[in-house]
């Protein structure tokens, strides 16, 4: 069996690569996902969600909506914490969202024809700038598809999370990113676009975007959406580049469903405040499960090898495709 041991291009963290774990028996199915009857996502329902923050129609119906989550993980409301000697707590203020992209319930972003997500992304500039701007240290936004990837609801969804803080992970992309500029003058995602062109791992490239399989992935299928164009924040991004970037998002989800609607999740990197890191959009299959050695080491163990990713992506972009 092949098995090799890949350190992220940024981050001290090891994934080791054991193609040959992909052959191992799966003794449980993936539950059927209900049919929603009852989901208050759905239109006809709406009087059963919180308030509605904002709305996008189309021909007098609603097709994206936004609303504060009914069981909220934080709240600006939140009192401040008991504190205890040796330990550090924090008040849970923020915001909470929940952004339906969809009025169907069993469609999918990658269902939905272009320009409608590009209303999608549109609508994610909105809300994380009016998070930010209510107070928030980082705003979080992120997908969690299907059971295995943590959704609740199998109507399709995306969250925000607000927080008074700035989670660990972009925290250390952020710093590691000004070291290594200062180190070598140039942005680690920028060099590893220059570097990734035309590659192995490069499963598309235009003038706007790379969707990139990473050299050490945590996930089998694991993809990086990054703009070509240094920026920091989904909202800098141009009319052109909001597009490209929708067209990316759009195709790569579309991969997942035809390889047998793969549960996922995707979280939206973009820098804090006073940093300089670069904007990408990672998205993690949840096709094995993260259990002892990862949860309690750090380190990952994938089936994938990130080049067999790539080719498996190319064929899913739209027929005038290149590999640059």
């Amino acid at each position: 069996m092949d098995v090799e041991l890949r350190k992220d291009f940024l981050l001290d963290r090891w994934v080791l690569i054991a193609t040959g774990r992909a052959k191992r028996p799966q003794h449980f199915t993936r539950p059927a996902e209900e049919v929603g009857k009852t989901c208050f996502f759905c239109p006809g329902r709406e009087n059963e969600t919180p308030a509605e923050i904002m709305r996008v129609e189309e021909d007098g119906r609603w097709v994206i909506r936004v609303f504060p989550n009914k069981y909220p993980a934080v709240d600006f409301a939140s009192a401040e914490p008991v504190q205890q000697e040796g330990f550090t707590a924090l008040a849970a203020k923020g915001v909470h969202e929940v952004i339906v992209e969809t009025p169907e319930h069993t469609g999918s972003i990658a269902d939905l024809p272009l320009q409608r997500v590009v209303s999608v992304l549109n609508v994610y500039k909105q809300r994380i700038k009016a998070a930010e701007d209510a107070g928030s240290a980082y705003a979080a936004l992120f997908k969690n598809s299907g059971s295995e990837g943590g959704a609740s609801l199998p109507h399709s969804h995306t969250q925000l999370i607000s927080l008074p803080h700035v989670p660990r992970i972009i925290s250390e992309e952020a710093k590691e990113s000004i070291r290594q500029k200062e180190e070598k003058g140039k942005c680690p995602f920028c060099e590893l676009m220059d570097r990734e062109k035309g590659g192995l791992r490069c499963a598309y490239a235009d003038d706007e975007v790379m969707v990139l399989a990473p050299y050490a992935p945590r996930f089998h299928y694991e993809t990086w959406i990054i703009p070509k164009r240094h920026v920091l924040r989904l909202d800098e991004l141009t009319d052109k580049e909001t597009e490209a970037f929708a067209k990316a998002l759009k195709n790569t989800l579309t991969f997942l469903k035809k390889e047998g609607d793969l549960p996922y999740n995707f979280i939206l990197h973009q820098s804090p405040n006073d940093a300089d890191l670069h904007l990408h959009l990672e998205i993690y299959p949840r096709i094995a499960q993260h259990a002892g050695f990862e949860m309690g080491g750090g380190d990952y163990i994938t089936s994938g090898p990130p080049e067999a990713t790539a080719d498996s992506l190319r064929p899913y972009f739209y027929p005038s495709a290149t590999h640059q």
